[in-house]
């Protein structure tokens, strides 16, 4: 239910809509799951789905995490829902990169590829040191497998553990 700003009008959004400093205002926003289609997507939010006959590559979801001190953790598990692939940055760095999308695709790539389960969670330990102390900037984009793909998913949370073996708080 963490509240997600969300693009997904077709658009060309280049590089910068992943930094910190840039402004979304003008975008829309909603509780997360966000998605449309089959199998609960945007249970939360449910967003535009493209034109007619056709959908969109790429979407792009932004928000902010406030994490006070991230050294208090051993590290910090990010647990990431998504349909098809997806790129993960935080504060402007990217920190996951599913199997199927390649370094630099374009705004209009299609992957090709449907993730194995898009209801099911996938863990990404990440050092604590990807964070800062006070508020986060979080950038995803997630990547249709073909324009005839139906549905698009994505769901993300970001827990803190105080032990290897995944205490959390």
């Amino acid at each position: 239910g963490h509240v997600w700003k969300y693009l997904a009008d077709g658009s060309d959004q280049g590089t910068a809509w992943r930094a910190i400093a840039f402004n979304d205002a003008g975008w829309p926003s909603g509780p997360s799951s966000l998605g449309y289609g089959s199998d609960g997507e945007g249970d939360g939010t449910t967003i535009p789905s493209g034109p007619a006959g056709g959908f969109h590559a790429t979407t792009y979801f932004r928000t902010t995490v406030d994490i006070p001190n991230p050294a208090a953790f051993v590290n910090i598990l990010v647990r990431l829902k998504y349909d098809d692939e997806a790129a993960v940055y935080i504060n402007g760095v990217e920190a996951v990169r599913t199997a199927g999308l390649p370094a630099g695709a374009a705004y209009d790539y299609y992957t090709g590829s449907n993730v194995g389960s898009e209801t099911a969670w996938k863990d990404f330990p990440m050092p604590v040191s990807r964070f800062t102390p006070g508020l986060n900037t979080i950038a995803v984009e997630v990547h249709q497998g073909s324009a005839g793909s139906s549905d698009v998913r994505m769901d993300m949370f970001v827990r803190g553990e105080v032990s290897a073996g995944g205490s959390n708080v």
